[in-house]
């Protein structure tokens, strides 16, 4: 919501109303025309970025096969383990993702139990 101000009547803001209606539209249009100039010169060097992705998804695979013989899938990596945090809550510690701060229940764990303690900065 953007806001536009007060008006004294009802044809003020109505002019102030289509003026921003217009404005954004000619944004709208400007950014989809260069989105479209992107997309056109992408298109361009995509031929070039297929050859390259072909080759490096191949040297990929073959450093995976012969890392240590066995694969792991991203399904194993997430289930991970279970680790006891007091006496009656144990949580699933991933070594990718780590030990979670929310229960599969959606409640804190840990030293997050107390929304006192929680703090989210962004």
């Amino acid at each position: 919501m953007i806001w536009l101000g007060n008006f004294v009547t009802a044809e003020e803001a109505s002019k102030n109303y289509e003026s921003k209606k217009l404005e954004f539209k000619e944004l709208v249009m400007a950014k989809s025309a260069k989105n479209v100039q992107i997309s056109e010169k992408s298109d361009q060097e995509s031929c070039v970025t297929d050859e390259f992705e072909e080759k490096s998804s191949m040297s990929v695979d073959e450093n995976i096969n012969t890392s240590n013989g066995v694969e792991e899938s991203d399904e194993e990596l997430m289930m991970g383990t279970w680790v006891k945090i007091s006496e009656n809550q144990e949580v699933k510690y991933s070594h990718k993702l780590g030990v979670p701060i929310v229960d599969n229940y959606g409640f804190l764990l840990g030293e997050f139990s107390v929304l006192d303690d929680l703090r989210i900065y962004m």
